[in-house]
């Protein structure tokens, strides 16, 4: 289960500015063979401002620069002691945008809250759940 939650305020009066593009994936691991290529060639086909990817299987021995897709930035959270899961967002170098603090945040929970500054503020949060690998920790 994937939750994506939008919160705007915005900073111009125009009221004409688009929000920016969402790209939606659920990859079941980024770590194959040619799969970030492929990811990286459509994010940039589709000119996607913001992707969100989740079950990315990515893990602390997999370094960002292994991951990493030309004009895009990207933030993770890694699932911790569990198989699978992990989330991961590519934001367009078109954007600005940073990890926005939130307070109680646990890393036991795949959970990212970004800042992203585009014709407004948004904040996007991005939580991925799977309840069957909640019950098998070492799977």
């Amino acid at each position: 289960m994937c939750f994506l939650t939008w919160m705007c305020r915005s900073l111009t009066s125009r009221n004409d500015d688009c929000p920016p593009t969402l790209y939606l994936l659920n990859a079941a691991a980024i770590t194959k063979p040619h799969a970030i290529k492929h990811l990286g060639n459509d994010l940039n086909g589709y000119k996607v401002d913001i992707a969100v990817i989740t079950e990315t299987h990515l893990k602390v021995k997999h370094a960002d620069h292994n991951f990493r897709i030309q004009d895009y930035m990207l933030f993770r959270r890694d699932r911790h002691g569990r198989c699978g899961g992990g989330v991961a967002v590519y934001i367009s170098n078109r954007l600005s945008a940073d990890l926005w603090p939130c307070p109680g945040d646990s890393a036991q929970f795949e959970l990212l809250w970004i800042r992203v500054l585009s014709h407004g503020c948004y904040i996007l949060m991005v939580e991925y759940t799977n309840r069957r690998c909640v019950r098998r920790p070492h799977c």
